[in-house]
């Protein structure tokens, strides 16, 4: 459409404004004499075996890096992406396929070896990783391909026959289902209600945490002090990590002591709990009931942009009904609850709507995190 082809020329001017600015800046390069390199007594940087000089190169196992080129970092890097290498490619795409599945076509992700799991469709892997390379490692087009797929936009819904047959869908004879990652649940609550912050790159920042968190893990010597205003609505990715201590919103992941490359899933009352009650969550529910109000409406009409904006669909009857009952319910509650209200109105930094009834707020509110904890809001369907 016209608008779309305006909106593209603007975002592309914007993207060349922002290249353009960019500074290069030389971070390292190659000894003018390469250091020698040697055996490590019990893998000790501070004892090396003098005797065992190592010679540069990849292991014996593997295919040996170009005898013409020199044996440094450039020449390891082209030498993982020739297109004649057996593995980079196929990792990569096992990767994409697994954020998007839940699981690789070849299982063990971090073991493509003789101890890692065959690929359960391996013709379907080899003709992946060959597109990947024929539109030159093109990471959006592969995403597209693969979400666009009807082995993607399948049905989740499963029958005896088929939990008998394939339990835990190998043959992806239906739809993925798994909870999303918790990473992802905040960043839709942020985004759905019109707190995200979609600034792209810049420091590390700070959000909501339970008080007192760092310091009992570290004796009092350390305490955790939160970011305000924009930073707290930033993306996840650019959440700060103490690195045995994640954020306690991050359910299942990993501490930074290792590579995860299969995260874990687990579903726990603490999770509920969270959903429910951190300071992220609660006040993403408040703002996005505000976002509610703040379009002239009846409530038939905003039960369903609530429903639009975080299921991307419209309710079905029964649904409807649902939250309507809730809704009433929570209005009689906070009327009859002033102290709630006034308390509900200060739930996290960001400053409350003016010109809206108070009670209002908290009803749709309540609406809000109905939805916000909804197992299909939190789960890949």
């Amino acid at each position: 459409s016209r608008r779309a082809r305006r909106l593209y020329s603007i975002n592309r001017a914007a993207r060349q404004r922002h290249e353009g600015g960019m500074v290069e800046s030389m971070v390292m390069r190659d000894r003018g004499t390469p250091r020698n390199t040697f055996l490590l007594k019990l893998a000790r940087y501070d004892q090396p075996v003098t005797s065992e000089k190592l010679a540069h190169g990849t292991p014996t196992s593997l295919p040996p890096l170009p005898a013409d080129a020199l044996p440094n970092r450039l020449t390891m890097a082209r030498w993982l992406v020739d297109p004649g290498h057996p593995l980079t490619a196929r990792v990569a795409v096992n990767r994409l396929w697994q954020t998007f599945f839940g699981t690789g076509l070849v299982k063990t992700g971090e073991d493509f070896g003789s101890q890692g799991e065959p690929p359960s469709h391996p013709e379907l892997l080899d003709w992946l990783a060959t597109e990947y390379l024929r539109t030159g490692w093109d990471t959006k087009r592969m995403i597209r391909l693969l979400v666009t797929s009807g082995t993607y936009r399948q049905s989740s819904a499963v029958t005896q026959e088929q939990l008998d047959a394939d339990p835990y869908n190998r043959l992806l004879g239906r739809g993925s289902r798994y909870r999303l990652p918790a990473h992802v649940i905040r960043d839709q609550a942020l985004s759905v209600s019109g707190l995200m912050v979609e600034t792209i790159g810049g420091v590390s920042v700070k959000p909501y945490q339970p008080p007192g968190l760092w310091a009992d893990f570290s004796f009092g010597k350390i305490k955790y002090s939160a970011d305000s205003g924009a930073k707290l609505y930033r993306r996840s990715l650019y959440t700060f990590w103490r690195r045995s201590l994640g954020p306690p919103n991050m359910f299942d992941e990993g501490t930074r002591d290792v590579c995860h490359v299969n995260p874990q899933r687990t579903n726990t009352p603490l999770h509920a709990l969270t959903l429910l009650n951190d300071e992220t969550f609660a006040e993403a529910a408040r703002v996005l009931g505000e976002r509610l109000l703040g379009t002239p409406a009846n409530d038939a009409s905003r039960v369903r942009r609530a429903f639009t904006l975080v299921l991307s669909r419209p309710p079905t009857g029964p649904e409807r009904a649902l939250l309507f009952s809730s809704l009433d319910r929570a209005r009689r509650h906070y009327r009859a609850h002033p102290e709630q209200v006034k308390a509900y109105a200060t739930v996290g930094h960001h400053a409350p709507a003016v010109g809206l009834d108070p009670v209002e707020v908290a009803a749709w509110g309540a609406v809000a995190s109905l939805l916000l904890n909804s197992d299909e809001a939190i789960t890949r369907e």
